[in-house]
């Protein structure tokens, strides 16, 4: 007798169990976070790993309770345990990106290698980007490749636009341009995490590949389509792309105007070709009032990233005045930052230096040229101290 009550003990409380963890996901699919938690944390106390996961989805996405990457962490790294590949897998997001744990690539490795051992198809497309850029493990495309591959196997739209950027550059594949546009496609038309109208970068991609006639027949209308598509879901360069566009009258009828509305979204976005092109805008009137202080601000926001080009039109708004006080030390030092970068524009930058060299003292031109081989990205533009005075010419 007392061993049916027991038994039947048992029968209720795992009952009981599944009852709560019917009414946790459901309250938690319904988004009624409230009841999810007091549902499922005695579950996942009790070592459901379905339940820790859900908690740890939870804390991760501020969903019913405040954001806690350290908690999301906790319950992750309890259904890992158990060998929940999509546990596995989230742990190994954190310790790729830092968030509730120190930041340690060699841990999102090795997660991501259990979760992607067990066919997650997630843990295998993030397990090759980190063969592919050698974060936490040596660099090996083939390695990369191998990845994305099981990944573009299950329909997974990064693995797809990964393994498509890998034909598009002929890493650890044969370069093969029609291999990329069909991978690109496949990604761009499924929708994602981010965005359901499909994967933003894969969008862009095909936008450039269209443009550019690689892997399909050149088509300036296809090449806007894409753009448009991804520069929708705030893709930077998507962004950038389909201003110059606009600004070429390429697959649309020419519109400064748009081409200012793009560039500005991509600008926002810290994009140093979008805050150059957008300076010129300023500086030359097109699609806006001409204004030269405005040009001066875009050009040094991608001058700080070390742009050259922004960093020559600095050079030259010093050295005219416009925008800006004039001022020759100011002008020497970014032309001659610009020369020093060797791109096609080095030689007229040089030239120019040179000549405002001659209306410097020695003196000016000594801390020009000891200011510009300080400098280094991240560090704040020069500016020049009382003891160099500008002069006090400025234009508008």
């Amino acid at each position: 007798m007392k061993g049916y009550v027991w038994v039947l003990l048992l029968a209720m409380t795992s009952m009981e169990c599944v009852a709560g963890w019917n009414e946790g996901f459901k309250a938690y699919d319904a988004k009624d976070y409230k009841t999810a938690l007091n549902e499922l944390l005695p579950l996942a106390n009790d070592g459901n790993a379905d339940a820790q996961v859900a908690l740890g989805n939870m804390y991760n996405d501020d969903e019913g309770v405040l954001q806690n990457y350290s908690q999301a962490v906790h319950w992750y790294r309890k259904a890992a345990a158990q060998g929940d590949a999509f546990a596995q897998y989230a742990l190994g997001v954190m310790y790729d990106n830092g968030q509730g744990v120190a930041q340690d690539y060699s841990q999102a490795v090795d997660w991501y290698q259990k979760a992607a051992d067990q066919g997650h198809a997630g843990a295998q497309s993030s397990l090759g980007s980190m063969y592919f850029n050698g974060r936490g493990v040596a660099q090996d495309y083939s390695q990369a490749v191998d990845l994305y591959q099981k990944a573009v196997a299950q329909g997974n739209p990064f693995a797809q636009f990964s393994l498509g950027l890998m034909y598009d550059l002929g890493r650890g594949v044969a370069q093969d341009y029609s291999q990329a546009v069909d991978l690109y496609q496949k990604a761009a038309a499924q929708g994602n995490p981010f965005a359901a109208q499909g994967n933003a970068f894969a969008q862009y991609a095909l936008g450039l590949m269209y443009d550019l006639g690689k892997g399909v027949t050149q088509d300036d209308s296809q090449a806007a389509y894409w753009y448009r598509k991804a520069a929708a879901q705030g893709n930077a360069g998507a962004q950038f792309a389909l201003g110059n566009i606009y600004y070429d009258g390429k697959g649309v009828a020419q519109d400064y105007s748009q081409a200012v509305d793009w560039y500005q979204k991509a600008a926002a976005q810290g994009n140093q070709l979008a805050q150059v092109a957008l300076g010129n805008m300023y500086y030359d009137g097109k699609g806006v009032a001409q204004h030269y202080s405005q040009a001066v601000d875009l050009y040094q926001k991608a001058a700080a990233q070390g742009h050259a080009i922004a960093l020559g039109n600095l050079g030259v708004m010093y050295y005219k005045g416009q925008g800006v006080a004039q001022d020759f030390v100011l002008a020497h030092i970014f032309l001659n930052l610009t020369a020093s970068k060797g791109e096609k524009n080095a030689k007229n930058a040089a030239d120019l230096r040179d000549s405002v060299a001659q209306k410097l003292t020695s003196a000016q031109l000594n801390k020009a040229q000891e200011i510009a081989s300080k400098w280094v990205i991240g560090q704040p533009l020069p500016t020049i101290t009382k003891t160099y005075p500008r002069s006090s010419k400025k234009e508008k």
